[in-house]
Formats: structure tokens, C-alpha cells, sequence
């Protein structure tokens, strides 16, 4: 994830954040369809790595457009409780197939 967003600025800039949102929900997509396919407990993790580049790539991008278009009275609010819910659903997700 860190290589995808360290990358992904740098082609928002050259290349626009449309596209670089389309090329990081594409990395991620093929990838995810791809880990469906996986034959080897190897190929899985090296597939899970590049996805995770992916990820990586369209996760500022969404977070960018989020606060561009939400209103700026509650923009700081409605961003927070966005970052909030994402890292709660993580921390949910993760724990739930321990129980």
C-alpha cells in the first residue's frame, strides 16, 4: 500500500486524479479476480502484495475527492467520520474471523 500511494500522487499530477483513480480501482480489480485463481500459497501472497499496491493507490484519491465535494461547513466532520469508519470496519473485519 505504501508504493501505490507514494506513486499514485505523482501520476495524479501528470495524468490527472480521474485517471489515477481508474488506473488504482483497475490494479485492484484485475487483482482481486486474479487472487480468485491463485494456485499456490505463494502466488497468493505475491498477488495480495500487488493488490495491496492497488489499494494503496486509491485510498488518498478517495479521501481527496470526498473533501472535495462535501460542503465546506461540515468537510472536516464528514472527512473524519469517513477515516474513522474505515479504520473501524478494518479493525472489525480483522477480528471477526477470530470468534
Amino acid at each position: 500500500m505504501l508504493l501505490g500511494s507514494l506513486a499514485i500522487g505523482f501520476v495524479a499530477d501528470h495524468a490527472g486524479r480521474r485517471v489515477a483513480f481508474l488506473i488504482g480501482i483497475g490494479i485492484y480489480s484485475v487483482l482481486s479476480i486474479l487472487l480468485s485463481l491463485a494456485w499456490s500459497f505463494d502466488s497468493l501472497v505475491w498477488l495480495r502484495v500487488i493488490q495491496g499496491v492497488g489499494l494503496g493507490a486509491e485510498a488518498p484519491l478517495v479521501f481527496t475527492y470526498l473533501s472535495e465535494f462535501m460542503p465546506a461547513r461540515y468537510r472536516g466532520r464528514l472527512v473524519s467520520t469517513s477515516v474513522f469508519g474505515w479504520t473501524f470496519a478494518s479493525a472489525i473485519a480483522a477480528w471477526w474471523p477470530s470468534c
